[in-house]
């Protein structure tokens, strides 16, 4: 819902970060795989109850993921690096890990959790099943058509928009950091939103891609 907002803000500051990077030859995988390490740390970091820890290094790791996609526009453009399927591949699936692992994390870490901790924790996993496939059918389907959009920037592959994407996965994230009594409220409202997300794309897909 807010990325196509945030990327008009970040789009630039990300592009002139890039330079460095491109100019030093730090490849967009390396960057990508520095993100996903600053989220396994973030995780290890809420099982310890180090809640302002763990938000530092989830803004990495969201910094990770925005700067990866800039270094491979800016080093295309400049002809030193040249975009690969597997950077797009690990892109996603490193991301989708980190999701799936800050609330259980979260969860484990707690010394006498709850049903209820329990029951938003797995409300919210089983939700980021249908928000994730929902996403990457549609995307294996309009590559098979060749659709595009960049509405959420220039992107390896189609990105179908929701109430749940990628901004509002993060500010969950921070919220479950900085005010962890609201942990449970948070990933009920969220886990809502990403069922609804997920009906959403359903019903593009069956409107979309309806055979005649």
């Amino acid at each position: 819902m807010f990325d196509p907002i945030f990327r008009r803000f970040i789009e630039k500051p990300l592009q002139k970060l890039a330079v460095p990077f491109v100019r030093y030859g730090i490849s967009p995988n390396q960057i990508t795989i520095t993100g996903f390490i600053f989220g396994l740390f973030a995780a290890t970091a809420l099982f310890l109850n180090l809640y302002l820890s763990a938000a530092f290094l989830i803004i990495l790791n969201r910094l990770c993921d925005g700067l990866d996609g800039a270094i491979a526009r800016s080093g295309a453009q400049a002809g030193k690096i040249k975009p690969t399927d597997l950077g797009s591949y690990l892109d996603i699936v490193l991301d989708m890990i980190i999701y799936g692992l800050i609330p259980f994390s979260f969860v484990a870490g707690l010394e006498s959790p709850t049903h209820m901790h329990w029951f938003a924790c797995a409300l919210l996993l089983f939700s980021y099943m249908g928000t994730s496939c929902s996403f990457l059918a549609y995307a294996i389907i309009a590559e098979k058509r060749a659709l595009k959009t960049e509405a959420r920037g220039k992107k390896s592959f189609f990105h179908h928009g929701g109430l749940a994407e990628g901004s509002e996965t993060f500010l969950v994230m921070l919220l479950i950091c900085l005010l962890p009594e609201f942990f449970v409220t948070a990933c009920l409202i969220y886990a809502a939103m990403c069922l609804i997300t997920t009906f959403m794309r359903i019903g593009a897909a069956v409107i979309d891609f309806k055979e005649n």
